[in-house]
Parts: C-alpha cells; structure tokens; sequence
C-alpha cells in the first residue's frame, strides 16, 4: 500500500479572524487566560496513535491548524478522526486507515505531517509524501526544513528509503528492531543540540513501537513530544522503558489497541503569556487550565526566567502569575539548545531582555535562522544586532508607533503582537494567520483581558 500525494479539498480553518491586525497598544490587561493543551505533544501521540491503530482518544486537545490538518489527513487515509473542540477532546478510529493518498494540500500546510510518514509506513509497509509545511526556519533555499534525517532513521529500522528534496519514499515488509544513537543527529554531539535531533527521536520512537524486536534509542531528545508519545505508547500496551540516557522499545511488530491519553498544557503557550505579564507589568493576567507538573517542558525557560529576575508564583486557587521587582528585569546571556530552552522560546526571551539592564547575547543552535522577528523589533525601535546564529541586544524597549511589521513565522508572529502592546499608539502586524498554527485563539484570549486588536485582511 503506497501513500502519496494529490489534490484533494483543505480543511476549512477558523483562522486568525483576518491576516492582519490593527493593534492599539498601551492598554492595561487584567483577567484569565486559559492555557491549551500541548502542540508539539499532540502531533506525536497522535502519529503514534496512527501506527498502533485501533480506537484512541486524546484529551485536552487544542484548537488548531496542526489539529485540523491531520485530522484531515486521518479522514483522507480512510480513518476516522473527530475533534470536539468544546470539550477539547479528539477521538480516533483507526481500524479503517488503509488510504494510500496524503494530498499536498495537506502535507504542506503544517510541519506535524511530517510524522505520519513514519506511522504509515509501520502500519502499511509503503509512503510516499511529499512537502511539509509549518515555519520556514530551516538553512535550505526559502527556509525549508531538512528530511533526510527521517530517511535515514527509517532505514535504520529496515525501510527501503529514499529522499528527493523534500520528497519522501519509503518500503518494509516489516520493520525491525534496532539500536539507533540520536548523537549521529546532533550538531554539537557534546551540547547535544541541533536541528535534526528532535525529529530523528520521533521518527526512530514511532518505528520502534511497530517494529518487530527490541530498540533501543541511545541519547534520545527528552522533551514532552517524546515523553508524552512514550506515555501513550505505554497506554497502549508497548513495554517501553526509559532511562537517563537510552529509550528500550519491545516491538511485537504491527498490532491494534484501545486506549486513551491526555495531552499536558501548552509551556510555550504560557510562555507567551507569562512574557506578555512581565513585558506589559500586568500583574493580574492569571493562566489556568495548568498544574506544576506542566512546567517541567520549560524547565530551562523557568531558570532564564528567575535568572532575569522573573518569578511564577501558583495562586491559591490554582492559577499561574509571573512576578518581578521593581526596576528593570537583569541582563542574562541565553543559550538555545535541543535540550536546554526551546528555539521556539527565543523570541520572547529577545523581546523580555530588550528592557533589562544591560547588554545581553541570546545563541540559538538549534534554528540558527530563527531571528527573522528581529529587524521587525529594530523598527520598533529596539537595538538588537543578528549575526552567526545568534543576537545581540541592547537596552532599548520597542516603542515607535505607527509603523507596519510583516511577521514570518509563529513565535515571530506572537512576539511581534506583544512588542505591539506595548506601545502606546497604533502598530499594523501582517502575517498572523501563522499564529493558527501555534495558538489555541490567540486573537481572542487577547481581546478578553483587554487587548485593543481589530482583524483585518
């Protein structure tokens, strides 16, 4: 059975209410917000959940392009997928998935189909997909993102694999127990870092599970797309067992299971808002929907945080607040790595440092690309200089009004609205309909705690 790519109808998206927002920055913001469930950790349970099969539901699933998208995907592969966005619960039936299309419609409007690949293949034997969407941050012509590491994971397992571009092709009989260390992924084998190594981790882990024998992964990539697949994977009746530095997956080979999981509360989501709550000295903004145990996948976020003199505090009734003396925050250099701080994080941790007292450096070594937000703060008047994979940033708080930024990418797009609030007067920001695919209604939980933006475009 072979996976490929044709036209086919995409899947209507809420969207952003608009591609442009008129933002009215210098309001005060005050009231709850609540945090969705886990982006990242969605799109690999549920690319787990593909290569098992059988009736899945997943929990406290957010509201997104990602969710739509391989939902549409799921439905187009003869599966069935229903996400009731009221109760924030998505529910699988995959008895039925023997599709052998995945149109380009699809696979090209969010990078989280990248991860059906290696699900299909585990449960069919043959896929073929080719283009994948999601932020064009990768070092190849137009920011594409690279493939080849998941051909090569795949023929680790035992796969015939092949890459042409961003074209993916792939065949097994079966796939086969195998030990696979996640240093041959890495950039900085001693940092353990790069742009590769997470989706080498998710690739090998959903092979694992449907391969016949033992895996072991050595070095895996430990964040929450990993552990939570690990969970569900268990859920599922997979023995996986885990240690600091090595993953064990007993394959019994293609198999069907019931289960259920529920996804952990988005970290970036709250980062996003906690940055908000700091940048904008909104003392009263509270998230909910979040327990203590939900930081831990921005642990490294929490320490840069505290280290810029940032402080989360659990209310008494369960909500989340960011606190910080008077004065400005301290000037910390931050390094971004696979298992440090989020590249996704890097944004909001550039715009918080732009009002702290002193110079401060910032290194991605994961997306060196991912500055692309930068000239668009410089126009707001910020002082930050962008070389070699990494920023420099001098204090100077954004606040030029009246200008128009062009937003390339989602934490791009996020960080470019928060500069907008805080600057008293009109900013116009394009481009935030990238914003569907990282946040759970970003344009309306704004406006409930009194954000000025009006949609347009």
């Amino acid at each position: 059975m072979t996976l490929v790519v044709s036209n086919a109808g995409t899947p209507v998206s809420r969207g952003s209410a608009g591609a442009t927002w008129q933002i009215e920055g210098g309001v005060p913001l005050t009231g709850t917000v609540p945090i969705a469930g886990f982006k990242h950790a969605l799109v690999s349970v549920l690319a787990g959940a593909v290569a098992i099969g059988g009736r899945v539901r997943i929990a406290n699933v957010p509201d997104l392009d990602d969710t739509r998208v391989l939902c549409a995907s799921v439905r187009h592969l003869g599966g069935i997928a229903r996400h009731d966005r009221d109760r924030a619960l998505l529910e699988l039936d995959l008895a039925g998935l023997t599709g052998t299309e995945l149109p380009s419609e699809l696979s090209t409007r969010v990078h989280g189909t990248l991860y059906l690949v290696p699900a299909v293949l585990a449960r069919t034997g043959q896929v073929r997909a080719a283009g994948f969407g999601g932020c064009r941050i990768g070092s190849a012509a137009g920011g594409a993102r690279p493939v080849g590491h998941i051909v090569d994971v795949l023929r680790r397992f035992g796969a015939q694999a092949d890459a042409d571009g961003e074209e993916l092709v792939a065949t097994a009989d079966r796939l086969t127990g195998t030990d696979i260390d996640m240093r041959d992924y890495m950039d900085d084998p001693v940092l353990m870092t790069g742009p590769l190594y997470s989706g080498a981790t998710k690739t090998a882990l959903i092979a694992a599970m449907a391969a016949q024998g033992r895996s072991v992964i050595h070095h895996p990539y430990p964040k929450p797309d990993v552990t939570e697949l690990i969970a569900s994977a268990r859920a599922a009746g997979v023995r996986v067992e885990q240690d600091e530095s090595s993953i064990t997956v007993h394959g019994t080979g293609r198999r069907v299971a019931d289960y259920a999981h529920r996804l952990p509360a988005d970290g970036l989501e709250a980062l996003t808002y906690l940055t908000c709550s700091r940048y904008l000295a909104a003392d009263d903004l509270r998230l909910t929907g979040m327990v203590p145990g939900d930081l831990t996948g921005i642990a490294a976020e929490v320490r840069a945080l505290a280290a810029m003199g940032v402080e989360l505090h659990w209310a008494d009734d369960g909500a989340l607040v960011a606190r910080s003396g008077g004065g400005p925050l301290r000037a910390v250099d931050v390094t971004v790595a696979s298992r440090g701080i989020f590249s996704d994080a890097q944004p909001f941790l550039t715009l918080l440092l732009t009002g702290a007292d002193g110079p401060a450096r910032i290194r991605d070594t994961v997306w060196h690309n991912r500055f692309q937000y930068a000239t668009q703060l410089v126009e707001l008047g910020a002082d930050i200089t962008v070389s070699a994979g990494e920023a420099r940033v001098r204090p100077a708080r954004p606040a030029r009004a009246g200008r128009t930024l062009q937003a390339s990418d989602v934490r791009g797009a996020a960080v470019l609205v928060l500069a907008a609030l805080g600057i008293a007067g009109p900013t116009t920001v394009h481009g935030v309909a990238h914003l569907d695919r990282g946040y759970d209604d970003l344009l309306g939980k704004l406006i409930k705690v009194g954000a000025q933006i009006t949609p347009a475009g």
